[in-house]
Order: C-alpha cells, then structure tokens, then sequence
C-alpha cells in the first residue's frame, strides 16, 4: 500500500492480513466486531476507523491531495474487494459482522457508516474530507467526554443527566445556557465560576451543558485538582483541536 497520510496502515497486523487472507486476522476481527464493530462490513469498517484515529498533522488544505490518494488507495485495497468471495475461494468462513453495541457518538456513528458504505473513491474523499472540517481525529467524534491526565482519554459513558432534572437553579441554568451558547457559536463567553455547598449540582449542570451541547461540537475535558498544574500543556492540546471544549476541573 502506498500511503501518504496513514504510514501506519502498513504495519497494522490486521489490514496488512486482510490483504494476505491470512487466517490470523479472524481473532482480532472478532474481538473488534464483538466490543467495538457497528456495521456488517467489519473490513471496511477497521479500515476507516483504523485510518481516522491519525490526525491530519497539517492545515486540511495542505493535506487534501494526500488525503484523496488515500483514500482512492483505501477505497481499492479494503472496498473493492468481495471479501466473502475470497474467504470462501480460500477455505475460510466469512469474516465476522459487528454486533452494533459499540460505545461512541450517533453523529460519529453516522459517519462511519456513510463511509463504510460509500460507492466509490470519490464519495469516501468526500465523506473523509468531511469528517476531518469538524474533528481532529476519531476520539474527538466519538466521544463527547475526556479526561485529561497528560492525555486525553475518552470517556465512554459519560453522566446522561440534562437540565430539565436540576430543579431549583433556574436562574443559574438560564445564565449558563446564554454563555455556553455564545461559546459554542464562537461569540464572547466567560469563563465560569460555580460555588456552594457539596451536592447543590455544580457539577450536574457542567455535565448536563455538555448533553445539552454535544450535538451542536461542544467537548468537555475534565481535570483533577492534582493535575492543575499541567492546565497549560492541555489548553495547548485544546489549541489544535477543532471542537470547542469545556475545560472542567
């Protein structure tokens, strides 16, 4: 495979033997399919998201010839071929189907499964080229939560509290639904100040902003007291990313 922007394909055991058709490839593809798989096409779907999961590294404009290459070669190396058909010309049953339970954002899930299914290189560019105008990279579509501890680390599943089940904070749920609006829109936001007595909802409103949010790009990196002093080294990870993050401590 001759790639530009994912050298990494090259030396990934599982796609490097979805070209060979050798017979390790079944017990990690299962393990895929059966933990994080949500389409029936479990190569084409651990091709993308094996691909997503690399950040650009450069502008989007810079990238986008690269990025069409790739695309055309992922497109004729992992789409192309009918991999039941070849399976069965080689003795081996069909590669497993993904079960459909995998953790992750519906709007990141649409996503790859457009890819997925896309009927030429072209269209998967597009899909592709799509994706990167509003993520840096997989994790930031597929969750909406991190925790930061020198690295961000998505939370699966996050506190699915919203707004309407905090009762009594009206005026405060009203004062930060204006700012955090303004935030995500791009228009000037405070940075916010919560105060009172454990398990009046200072947190509850943080997390159930973010439900609130999500669907709109908003991100939430969550920091422990112990780790305040490495705040700078994550606002400069923050910096190049292309959502808008609350940074909660």
């Amino acid at each position: 495979m001759d790639l530009y922007l994912y050298p990494s394909l090259r030396g990934d055991p599982i796609l490097s033997g979805l070209t060979a058709m050798r017979r390790e490839v079944y017990a990690p593809l299962l393990k895929f399919a059966e933990e994080r798989g949500f389409t029936t096409q479990t190569a084409r779907e651990y091709a993308i998201r094996a691909a997503l999961k690399t950040p650009l590294g450069v502008d989007l404009s810079l990238a986008l010839p690269y990025l069409k290459s790739d695309a055309q070669t992922i497109y004729s190396t992992f789409f192309t071929p009918d991999w039941d058909e070849k399976c069965a010309e080689n003795g081996l049953l069909p590669l497993p189907r993904g079960v459909g339970n995998a953790p992750g954002e519906d709007g990141y899930k649409r996503a790859v499964a457009s890819m997925v299914n896309a009927a030429t290189a072209d269209e998967l560019f597009e899909l592709m080229r799509g994706f990167y105008a509003e993520n840096t990279d997989e994790a930031e579509a597929m969750y909406r939560a991190f925790s930061w501890d020198g690295g961000l680390q998505g939370i699966a599943k996050p506190d699915t509290i919203e707004l309407d089940e905090l009762g009594g904070l009206e005026p405060q749920k009203a004062a930060l639904l204006e700012n955090t609006a303004a935030f995500i829109s791009g228009r000037p936001a405070n940075d916010v100040l919560l105060t009172g007595a454990s398990g009046t909802g200072k947190s509850s409103c943080v997390k159930a902003l973010l439900n609130r949010f999500a669907q709109d790009g908003l991100r939430l990196a969550e920091v422990r007291r112990s780790e305040l002093h490495t705040l700078p080294a994550l606002l400069d990870v923050l910096s190049r990313k292309r959502r808008r993050y609350i940074v909660f401590i």
